[in-house]
């Protein structure tokens, strides 16, 4: 029997307690479906572990984390002005048709966030968040989850 493409990301993802990353990288060379493409991102941009069994304890410590950042962050005006100069700027009508008004202020909440954080950040640099971001936003549900795959690309 063949695995279709979807059912083979499943296998690796959900039969074992392990994620076979080797495996799940050579999966993802020929495309990764949308009903699991968040999940995907996640294990290869090291936000969700290998070894499932630490996943749940993991996840609710990078939510509350990530709580803390985004709450503090959010009073730099100076950050916030510069992102949201970038984000008006920066006009995709792809994104624009995809993220509505909620996805925007996430994405809006992330980068302040991201910046925030990593306040080396060259200001030409911002420039990538407007570009690399939306996908994250679109596809993953969670807004931490959105910010660590986001700054697992970045680095």
């Amino acid at each position: 029997m063949t695995l279709t493409h979807l059912e083979e990301f499943r296998d690796i993802m959900y039969t074992d307690n392990f994620v076979d990353l080797a495996r799940l990288k050579n999966c993802a060379l020929h495309g990764v479906p949308p009903e699991i493409r968040a999940e995907v991102w996640k294990y290869l941009l090291d936000v969700s572990k290998l070894d499932k069994s630490e996943e749940v304890s993991l996840s609710k410590k990078l939510v509350e984390k990530y709580e803390e950042m985004a709450e503090a962050s959010q009073n730099d005006m100076e950050i916030l002005r510069k992102v949201k100069f970038q984000l008006r700027s920066y006009k995709s009508p792809i994104w624009e048709a995809a993220l509505d008004a909620k996805g925007r202020k996430m994405m809006e909440r992330v980068a302040v966030c991201y910046l925030a954080q990593n306040s080396d950040t060259p200001n030409d640099d911002a420039l990538s968040i407007t570009c690399f971001l939306p996908p994250f936003v679109y596809c993953v549900q969670e807004e931490s989850d959105a910010y660590y795959c986001f700054q697992g690309l970045m680095q």
